[in-house]
């Protein structure tokens, strides 16, 4: 039972020894280079199409393509059919998204809009007009996209609709897919 025991004890403490002996190994490799041009190499552009789910509660059909050109930064264009008020009508959106993360599609953003739509009607053609910001986060699982944002919006109104609200909520749920 010593022999065991102090056997153990004689591994463990050669073992330790020899732990905090060994040189390190980090000096032997080269770091990763730092270069701006490396970097840009490595990210490739990013295409993503996405669905708001959200939309369709209030009655918009929603259809967002973004670009990625780089790490922090990604472009939307959203064309809808919306109804508001009882008119229908075709809309277009854009928006710039500002990724602090850098990855891409993926992660938090922080982003502002604009967009317009055309409602015909009998009475005479109506105009919307809407400019917001929204924050929001958007999860890449393989080339699924899954996210949602809130924000809030200002709409201006020409033609035969109601005056609008001075600000509006804007909730987003966002599916898509990723070319990555």
């Amino acid at each position: 039972m010593i022999r065991t025991t102090s056997l153990r004890l004689s591994f463990f403490i050669c073992g330790a020894l020899l732990l905090f002996a060994a040189p390190a190994r980090a000096d032997d490799v080269a770091p990763p280079p730092l270069s701006l041009a490396d970097e840009r190499a490595r990210f490739r552009r990013q295409v993503a199409v996405e669905a708001d789910a959200a939309a369709l509660l209030f009655g918009e059909y929603v259809v967002r393509v973004g670009v990625s050109p780089g790490r922090y930064v990604v472009v939307f264009v959203s064309p809808s059919y919306r109804r508001l008020e009882g008119l229908h009508g075709a809309g277009l959106e854009l928006a710039l998204e500002l990724r602090p993360l850098g990855r891409g599609l993926d992660g938090l953003h922080i982003g502002a809009f604009g967009g317009a739509a055309y409602f015909p009607a009998e009475q005479g053609a109506a105009r919307h007009l809407r400019v917001g910001a929204d924050a929001g986060y958007t999860y890449a699982w393989g080339q699924l996209l899954v996210g949602a944002s809130v924000g809030a919006s200002r709409s201006f109104v020409r033609g035969p609709l109601p005056p609008p609200r001075r600000v509006d909520l804007v909730v987003r749920g966002l599916i898509g897919f990723a070319f990555l």
